[in-house]
C-alpha cells in the first residue's frame, strides 16, 4: 500500500473525526484547590493513598473483583505503603500480597496534592513514542478506531492496553516523569521495579491527584507471595543530578556506550539497499576520511523478516565477505535484525508455526504485531526451540559473519500480550535478558523497545521515532500517532529524553544533510544535525557523502570529533521554543558554557539571551548551510529564530586583563574540537582532538592594553576588531 493509498483510505474517517471534534463539548475542567499542599516527596508519605485493585481469585468461579482499599486491606488482599529516605531522595514501596492464588488485572495507588501551574513530562511507551512536557491544558489522545483498524499503527504503542482518556489535564507518563514548577524546581518520580510490569505515572490536574498505575494484567500471584512496586522520588533544582541518582538503580555505567558516529543504509536506501550501495558508500567514507566508528547494514539484506540467515540476491558476496570489507576499511560492521518478528510468508513461520504467538482469545489465530512489510507476527521467546534458533542466528551473525554491532528492532513484539502468568513488562524484561545472553560482549543498539527494559542492559538505544526527509507528517499527527515517522516528532522526544543518556547511550536517529531526495530545508537539516549531536551519544547518517556539495562537507566535517556534551538543562522557554544549556568537559576554561536555542514552531520567534553580572561574550556558531560572518553577542541580547532554526552560542567570561578563548569556527559546537589550551607568555598552546578533520578559525579576545602580538602554537594571529552588540572587542584570529 502506498502512502497516497493510505491517506485516501483515511479521508472519510478524517471528515467524521473533524465533525465530531467540532461539535464535541468542551472538557469539564474543574480544578480543586481546597487546602491541599503543593505536591512534594512528602505527599507520598503523609498522604494515605487510595488503592484500586482488580483481581480474580483462581479458585473462585466468581468474575473479576474490584476493591478500593482506603484501609489498604480487604478479606483477601493486603497492600502496604512505605516510604524511606535514601541518598538524594526517597523510596516509595507498595507491597501487595493475597491470602489466595489470584490473577491480577489493575493496581492503582492515588495520592492527593496541589498540581497548580505545573508542567509534567509525558514519557512515551517505547523508543518511537513521542515524549514531551505538558501542562494542565494538555491532553493525550488515542488513535481513532477507524484509523487504527485500517493502519494497525496502534499495535506499535500502548493504545490497546492503557486507557487514553483524551481528557484535558489528564497526563500520564511511562516509567518516569518530572513535574516542573514555575521556578524551575522539579519533583522527579521514577519506577525502580519495571521487571515486574510497566509503570505509568498519572497527573490529573482536574482533581489534583497523582496516581501510580501498574500494568499487572495477567500476573499470577500465589497466596502469600508478594508483588513489590517501588519508585524513586526526589525534589530540587538539579534535574541532571536526579537522573544520575535514578540511574544507580539500573546501571553502574559499565554498559554505557561512549559517544560514537557511524553510517546506516536505512534512511537513504530503505529495503531496496543492495551490496553495491553498501560498497559505494563504504568507498565514499574512506575517500573523504571521515572518522566514523560503525558502518551498519539495515533492513533489506535478508529474504524475509525472520529469515535472517537467508541472504537475498541483492547481496551476492554474502554477509561475511561484506563484513570483512567494512573491517578492512577501519570500521566496525553492524547489522539490523528484528529478532522477535516474522513476516506472514517467511520460511520460519511456514516451518515452525509453533514458534508464533497466538491471540489470547483465539488460539487458532496468530498474533499480528504490526503492519510493516505487509504485516508480521510476534514470536514466542519462551519456546526453547525458538531460543535455540536465535542463539544460532546470533552466533552466525556475530562470529561466523563477523559483525560487531547488532541493531535489534521492533523488540516490543515479544511482549504485546500478558501470558503464562507474566505481565507484559515481565515478558519484555525476559526478552532483553535473552538478548544479553546470546549477544554476549558485542554491542547492542536497541530500538522499538519499552525503554526501561533496556536501561543499563544495552549499550545504545533509540529515544525517538524514525526521522524522515520531511519535517512533519501532519495527517498522522492529527490522528494522534505518537510513533509516526517524522523529523519533528523524533526531535521532540530527543529534546525531552536527554536524561536517558545516564541509562545507555542515546540514539536520537540519523542526520540527513544531503539535498538529493530530501525535503528538509537548510535550517531543518542543521537543526537535526546539531540537536542529535548535542543530545545523543550515537549519531549515524545515511547520506552518500560522495554526493555532498562543499557546504554539506563542511557541516559533516564539523561534527568530528563527536561532541560529548554534559546537559545542565533543557527547557521549553515558550511554546515550541527550547533552550539547551550544557558544558563540554574538554573545554576547561573558567566561565565557559554553551546555550543552544531551537525553534520548532512554523513561525519565527524572538528570544532573550541570558543576562550575566560579569563581563560575558556569546560567540555564535555559524551554519555552513547559511554562512554569515562570525558574530559575538553581549549578555541580554534579543535574537530572532527563523522557523525550525537552531542557533548555538559559546559563553565565556572575560576580565579584559588576559587573552581569552571566546570561540571557534570549524566545529558545529564552538571549541569542541579543542582538547586543551593554555597560555605560555603571549603564545597560546592548543591541542586538538585527534578526530578533528576540518580546519578551525580560532578567536581569542585580547586586552586593549596588550601591544605584543599573540601567537597560537607559535603561529602569528591576525588582530582585528569585531562587533559585540552595539560595542566592539579586539580579537586575535588564526586558521589552523
Amino acid at each position: 500500500m502506498t502512502k497516497k493509498d493510505l491517506y485516501s483510505m483515511l479521508l472519510l474517517p478524517l471528515i467524521i473525526l473533524l465533525i465530531a471534534t467540532y461539535f464535541a463539548p468542551a472538557p469539564n475542567k474543574t480544578i480543586m484547590y481546597s487546602d491541599l499542599a503543593r505536591i512534594s516527596p512528602l505527599s507520598f508519605n503523609l498522604s494515605s493513598p487510595v488503592i484500586q485493585l482488580d483481581y480474580t481469585a483462581l479458585s473462585d468461579p466468581q468474575p473479576k473483583r474490584q476493591v478500593y482499599l482506603s484501609s489498604n486491606q480487604d478479606d483477601r488482599v493486603t497492600v502496604e505503603n512505605s516510604f524511606r529516605e535514601v541518598e538524594n531522595g526517597y523510596e516509595l514501596t507498595l507491597q501487595l500480597w493475597t491470602m489466595v492464588d489470584v490473577e491480577l488485572h489493575t493496581l492503582k495507588a492515588t495520592y492527593w496534592a496541589d498540581l497548580t501551574d505545573i508542567r509534567m513530562l509525558a514519557n512515551g511507551y517505547q523508543s518511537w513514542s513521542q515524549t514531551r512536557e505538558l501542562n494542565e491544558y494538555g491532553r493525550l489522545n488515542k488513535i481513532p478506531y477507524p484509523v487504527a483498524w485500517i493502519t494497525k499503527f496502534d499495535l506499535q504503542g500502548d493504545y490497546d492496553f492503557y486507557n487514553y482518556t483524551g481528557d484535558t489535564g489528564n497526563i500520564f507518563s511511562s516509567t518516569v516523569t518530572h513535574l516542573r514548577f514555575p521556578d524551575d524546581q522539579f519533583l522527579f518520580v521514577g519506577s525502580i521495579s519495571e521487571e515486574s510490569g510497566y509503570t505509568y505515572l498519572e497527573g490529573n490536574f482536574n482533581d489534583n491527584s497523582f496516581t501510580i498505575y501498574k500494568d499487572i494484567e495477567g500476573k499470577h500471584l500465589k497466596a502469600n507471595d508478594r508483588l513489590v512496586i517501588k519508585c524513586f522520588i526526589s525534589q530540587g533544582y538539579d534535574l541532571p543530578g536526579m537522573w544520575r541518582s535514578y540511574a544507580r538503580y539500573y546501571t553502574q555505567g559499565e554498559l554505557l556506550g561512549p559517544p560514537v558516529t557511524g553510517w546506516t543504509s536505512w534512511y537513504n536506501y530503505y529495503e531496496a539497499v543492495t551490496e553495491k550501495d553498501i560498497m559505494d558508500n563504504l568507498a565514499a567514507m574512506q575517500a573523504q576520511k571521515y572518522p566514523i566508528d560503525y558502518f551498519q547494514i539495515d533492513d533489506g539484506y535478508q529474504q524475509m523478516i525472520g529469515d535472517w540467515l537467508d541472504t537475498n540476491a541483492k547481496f551476492p558476496s554474502g554477509m561475511a565477505a561484506i563484513a570483512d570489507r567494512i573491517k578492512n576499511a577501519g570500521y566496525t560492521p553492524g547489522l539490523w535484525l528484528a529478532p522477535f518478528s516474522a513476516q506472514y510468508k517467511s520460511a520460519v513461520v511456514a516451518a515452525h508455526p509453533e514458534w508464533v504467538l497466538r491471540k489470547p482469545d483465539n488460539q487458532s489465530e496468530y498474533l499480528v504485531a504490526g503492519p510493516n512489510w505487509g504485516g508480521f507476527y510476534a514470536l514466542d521467546i519462551y519456546n526453547q526451540e525458538f531460543r535455540d534458533h536465535l542463539k544460532n542466528v546470533f552466533d552466525t551473525v556475530l562470529n561466523a559473519w563477523g559483525f560487531g554491532l547488532v541493531k535489534l528492532d521492533f523488540l516490543f513484539a515479544a511482549a504485546m500480550v500478558p501470558r503464562l502468568g507474566k505481565t507484559r513488562g515481565e515478558i519484555m524484561w525476559d526478552a532483553i535478558t535473552l538478548l544479553q545472553e546470546i549477544v554476549g560482549d558485542k554491542i547492542i543498539l536497541g530500538s522499538g523497545v519499552p525503554l526501561a527494559s533496556a536501561w543499563g542492559r544495552v549499550a545504545y538505544c533509540r529515544v525517538g521515532s524514525d526521522v524522515s526527509p520531511w519535517w512533519e507528517d501532519s495527517k498522522l499527527k492529527f490522528f494522534n500517532v505518537r510513533e509516526r515517522v517524522s523529523t519533528a516528532n523524533s526531535l521532540l522526544s530527543t529534546l525531552n529524553r536527554w536524561g536517558m543518556n545516564n541509562m545507555f547511550g542515546n540514539d536520537p536517529d540519523a542526520i540527513l544533510l544531503r539535498t538529493q531526495g530530501n525535503k528538509l530545508t537548510s535550517d531543518e537539516r542543521y537543526t537535526l544535525c546539531v540537536l542529535n549531536n548535542v543530545l545523543g551519544h550515537l549519531v549515524f547518517t545515511s547520506d552518500n557523502v560522495s554526493q555532498y556539495g562543499d557546504k554539506e562537507h563542511l557541516l559533516y566535517a564539523g561534527t568530528f570529533p563527536k561532541v560529548n556534551a554534559v546537559i545542565q538543562s533543557v527547557k521549553e522557554i515558550e511554546d515550541e521554543v527550547y533552550r539547551i544549556e550544557y558544558v563540554i568537559p574538554s573545554v576547561q576554561a573558567p566561565g565557559t558554557r554553551y546555550t543552544t536555542y531551537v525553534n520548532m514552531a512554523p513561525i519565527p520567534r524572538w528570544v532573550n539571551m541570558h543576562t550575566r553580572d560579569q563581563p560575558t561574550t556569546f560567540f555564535e556558531s555559524v551554519s555552513p548551510l547559511d554562512p554569515i560572518e562570525a558574530f559575538v553577542w553581549p549578555s541580554g541580547a534579543k535574537l530572532m529564530l527563523r522557523s525550525h532554526q537552531t542557533r548555538t552560542f559559546f559563553e565565556s567570561s572575560s576580565n579584559n586583563q588576559s587573552v581569552t578563548l571566546i570561540g571557534s569556527q570549524g566545529h558545529i559546537i564552538p571549541a569542541a574540537e579543542i582538547q586543551h589550551w593554555e597560555m605560555d607568555g603571549h603564545n597560546v598552546k592548543v591541542t586538538f582532538n585527534e578526530r578533528r578533520i576540518a580546519k578551525s578559525t580560532l578567536y581569542f579576545r585580547v586586552p586593549a592594553t596588550l601591544d605584543t602580538p599573540v601567537t597560537v602554537n607559535s603561529l602569528t594571529t591576525v588582530r582585528e576588531t569585531i562587533k559585540c552588540g552595539n560595542d566592539s572587542i579586539i580579537v586575535a584570529t588564526i586558521v589552523v
